[in-house]
């Protein structure tokens, strides 16, 4: 799989003086554990969206930004086999392997959540697409890793380790993709997990694409074809307040389904919105932008009803200590807050939520304060340092 002229790839770059440091720091311990050095690394990024939840699967477009937290990859050759290390020894074992293509065993075998499923989800994914190595390359491969996204914070923690195992197999291999093909790659790789979280989010995706389906049959001839908001949207030709417009009309007897399709247009609008004030020069543009989040908040909290009290408290928390804009981010039923501010207020807006959040309802331990809040800024996506294997 060659590069074609006009495919976009992920780029071979050299590493500033701080990814030095951190790429130094897990060299030594891919020595200590492997005893070679490795060839190559790979820095992948968490994710958080700003605005535009539960509407991807709706046929509708999202606004994520890649984030500072990332998952580490150094790599190099092995005789045969995965052969799997963590920096942080004393959180995450190790795992080994000594066969590629047994190692995915593990994923039937074992129902414990082992952080190294998740590579391995993307080792599988990789071999599904790449059925043979060739001769001439290493027929194992030797990785450590380093990550510092917060896990299980709607930050996409579990989805980067599975996207760098991709990306480093593909690397280490001499398969060049395209930055979407590995991605949609990546997606299907995940999948090799299971789905062990709970149903929740599984069960109000169908009160959704139910909600479509009835708009549908009482306005198309053909509408058994329509399977999200997205298709009856476009079967329609009506823009997205329009389309709300004939959801209310048809919606009377289902109230709940209306609310669930009220949220996902009214979303998928202020995701245009959002993108349109992104690329315009206003003053007001963060002011417009928190006020969206805001308006994004109040529609998960109240229309598909994804939010909890203890993330309604912190949207409150955020806003009172100075944010322009607060909202839950993830799947929902608890997780993490995106709040938006400036950087000049950063500093002074962290620490008046962390004095906040210890003095609310008799304090909340010192070192949950500090590893609950953190502070990021849009970053580049995911890349590669070195050569190939």
């Amino acid at each position: 799989m060659n590069k074609s002229e006009d495919m976009e790839v992920v780029e071979i770059l050299k590493p500033d003086d701080i990814l030095s440091n951190r790429l130094d720091k897990l060299t030594k311990h891919f020595v200590s554990r492997f005893n070679n050095k490795p060839q190559f690394f790979t820095r992948v990024p968490g994710r958080v969206n700003l605005i535009g939840d539960h509407v991807d699967y709706c046929g509708f477009s999202v606004c994520p930004m890649a984030i500072k937290q990332d998952v580490l990859l150094a790599v190099g050759k092995a005789d045969s086999g995965l052969h799997l290390t963590n920096l942080e020894t004393d959180k995450y074992s190790d795992y080994d392997c000594d066969s590629l293509f047994n190692c995915g065993e593990v994923l039937m075998k074992s129902k414990e959540p082992h952080w190294y499923k998740y590579f391995i989800c993307g080792v599988v994914g990789t071999l599904e697409e790449i059925p043979e190595i060739p001769e001439d390359k290493c027929q194992g491969i030797n990785v450590a890793v380093w990550g510092n996204i917060p896990p299980a914070s709607g930050l996409s923690s579990s989805s980067a380790v599975v996207s760098s195992a991709v990306l480093a197999m593909t690397h280490a291999f001499g398969y060049t993709m395209s930055k979407k093909d590995l991605a949609l790659l990546s997606a299907r790789a995940e999948r090799h997990i299971g789905t062990e979280g709970g149903a929740m989010d599984q069960a109000i995706a169908f009160l959704a694409k139910q909600a479509a389906q009835i708009i549908a049959k009482e306005k198309l001839e053909k509408w058994d074809a329509v399977k999200t908001i997205g298709d009856l949207q476009k079967e329609l030709g009506t823009s997205l307040p329009e389309t709300l417009e004939i959801a209310k009309k048809v919606l009377l007897e289902y109230p709940t389904l209306y609310k669930r399709i009220q949220h996902v247009l009214s979303e998928a609008e202020r995701v245009l919105e959002f993108k349109s004030i992104c690329q315009s020069s206003d003053d007001d543009q963060l002011t417009r932008l928190g006020k969206l989040m805001n308006q994004s908040h109040e529609s998960l909290r109240d229309l598909y009803q994804c939010s909890h009290k203890s993330v309604d408290l912190l949207v409150e928390m955020a806003l009172e200590c100075g944010a322009l804009g607060a909202r839950i981010t993830g799947a929902g039923w608890g997780g993490c807050v995106v709040a938006l501010t400036t950087k000049d207020k950063v500093d002074s807006f962290v620490n008046n939520l962390k004095h906040r959040q210890r003095t609310f309802n008799g304090g909340i331990r010192a070192n949950c304060v500090e590893n609950a809040i953190f502070v990021t800024e849009p970053r580049a996506g995911a890349a590669i340092y070195g050569t190939r294997l």
